[in-house]
């Protein structure tokens, strides 16, 4: 069962329909929904309070591989780290999608701002991916045209607004193992780092695991806001003391906030994806 988010402010509203203006000339425009929805079981397990400590998992390579030996990747929920950092795990199905699909969606809709704005309606305003070149490159394969590259970014979390850069590797390079990737099946990712853009720092490492299943897929995702923050002066990251992250978080107050929002924003948006993305690739995937 799944209920129609209804919980939309006054800004998002506006972004909404400035997007709908914006898309009336797309070919597919057809796929800009204006109903929104979230499975009522993730709605009990974010609204059962924070995460405890035996179903959160840590941000170094052991807990990484351990949780996709076990079950702990399905966990959806949120909390805040000893560390300061802040917290965001999120399960999503998504029924009659491959991986396939999954990775061409990770390039194509960094073309142009109208088609990021099919994602999340009323929260996602502009993207441009900084080596467009690779987007149009016929001999790369989707994977290629999205892993190295990085996405420029504005979005709002509710009405906070974000302007972001998403700088995206592969897997491996946040320590998950090759073996343990292919026994849990997971055959798509969408891994990286996440900078601000002013002041420019890093401020968030993220994670996409795509397990396809026989019902179609399944979506692994966590957020890792603040963990190994630093300021880039230059080319250099120079990382940032700890007692200096946990008040710029500050953790015991808008952070725990902070970490609850972006586990409903994802879930927002990548079960808004999983209802379009079969016939979105089969309309537009191909061409």
């Amino acid at each position: 069962m799944k209920s129609l988010v209804n919980n939309i402010t006054v800004l998002n509203q506006q972004i909404y329909f400035e997007n709908l203006k914006r898309l009336e000339s797309k070919p597919y425009k057809s796929f800009f929904k204006k109903d929104m929805y979230l499975n009522n079981e993730i709605i009990k397990h974010v609204q059962s309070g924070e995460l405890p400590f035996d179903k959160i998992t840590h941000p170094n390579p052991d807990d990484f591989n351990e949780m996709l030996k076990g079950n702990l990747w399905k966990t959806t929920g949120y909390s805040v780290l000893e560390n300061g950092t802040l917290y965001s795990a999120s399960h999503t199905k998504f029924p009659n999608c491959t991986a396939e699909m999954f990775e061409w969606w990770f390039w194509w809709h960094s073309v142009e701002s109208e088609r990021y704005a099919l994602w999340y309606p009323y929260c996602h305003v502009s993207i441009e991916a900084k080596n467009k070149e690779v987007l149009e490159d016929s001999k790369l394969d989707h994977r290629e045209k999205y892993i190295g590259n990085t996405h420029i970014i504005t979005e709002y979390l509710n009405d906070a607004k974000n302007d972001i850069e998403i700088k995206f590797v592969p897997p491996e390079a946040f320590g998950f193992e090759k073996e343990v990737l292919e026994n849990a099946g997971i055959t798509a990712s969408a891994c990286g780092y996440v900078y601000s853009q002013k002041p420019k720092a890093k401020i968030c490492e993220m994670i996409h695991l795509f397990k396809e299943t026989k019902e179609g897929g399944e979506l692994i995702s966590r957020y890792y806001v603040g963990e190994n923050m630093a300021a880039l002066v230059g080319s250099k990251e120079i990382k940032l003391p700890e007692f200096l992250k946990k008040k710029l978080l500050n953790s015991n107050a808008s952070g725990i906030q902070m970490a609850y929002e972006q586990v409903m924003h994802d879930q927002i948006e990548f079960t808004h994806l999983a209802s379009m993305l079969p016939e979105l690739f089969k309309e537009f995937g191909k061409k």
